[in-house]
């Protein structure tokens, strides 16, 4: 699959804190297709922040959306933080 993400830390903090929001440091975090990145406040809290690859079907995100924020229902998950 192409279009595999691949921004720098630096980018990753920038897009959380414009489009989340959240003021963090940002960590590259192993991905098969997608680009994962830790990000910590100095607060200390944690998230992860998932780029998609380019060649991922909308509806596929949104499914796994979905099971995502199901799972947080019933307290497996972290819950989904929504773009500003």
């Amino acid at each position: 699959m192409s279009g595999v993400p691949a921004f720098s830390p630096s980018t990753a903090s920038d897009l959380a804190r414009r489009l989340f929001g959240i003021e963090a440091i940002a960590s590259a975090l192993p991905s098969e297709r997608d680009q994962n990145v830790l990000l910590q406040s100095d607060g200390g809290a944690r998230f992860i922040l998932k780029i998609a690859n380019a060649g991922e079907h909308e509806a596929v995100l949104e499914a796994e959306n979905a099971v995502l924020a199901h799972l947080h229902g019933v307290g497996l998950t972290p819950q989904l933080v929504t773009a500003l």
